[in-house]
């Protein structure tokens, strides 16, 4: 059993209607010092509501949502040192484009995938691939 608890996010603050997105978070424990939020993970049925004070360990893998109901202050920890979560993420109230507060170095095998599939859409888009016959249009 893990004691170590490592903080991978000291003091994020978010503004009513903000959003925090984890992906893949590795057992991370999410801390609310102040305010309220309504927190969902991929496959769970069940949301949970954290209010000052309150803590929530994501216990599976995909996404969490984390949205700020009041002005939030939170901080993330995990067991793990190193590569605790593929990206966290926070889109500001109003706002569409995330900001990236951490992303994840791919794994060897995660970059071998990433080249095959940028090929095999070079292939199917007919990237690189020479010109049969006449490309002037016929009249």
């Amino acid at each position: 059993m893990r004691t170590e608890e490592w903080i991978v996010q000291g003091l994020v603050e978010l503004k009513r209607g903000g959003m925090l997105r984890i992906e893949d978070g590795r057992e991370m424990l999410v801390y609310l010092w102040k305010g309220s939020a309504w927190m969902a993970q991929d496959g769970e049925g069940r949301d949970v509501m954290l209010g000052a004070g309150g803590w929530f360990r994501l216990d599976r893998r995909g996404v969490a949502v984390l949205y700020a109901l009041a002005d939030c202050a939170l901080t993330l920890t995990s067991p793990y040192e190193a590569r605790y979560a593929a990206a966290v993420q926070v889109v500001e109230p109003g706002t569409r484009r995330p900001r990236t507060l951490y992303q994840s170095a791919p794994t060897a095998v995660q970059t071998f995938v990433q080249r095959g599939r940028a090929a095999l859409r070079k292939v199917r888009d007919g990237v690189g691939l020479p010109v049969s016959g006449s490309t002037a249009p016929a009249i």
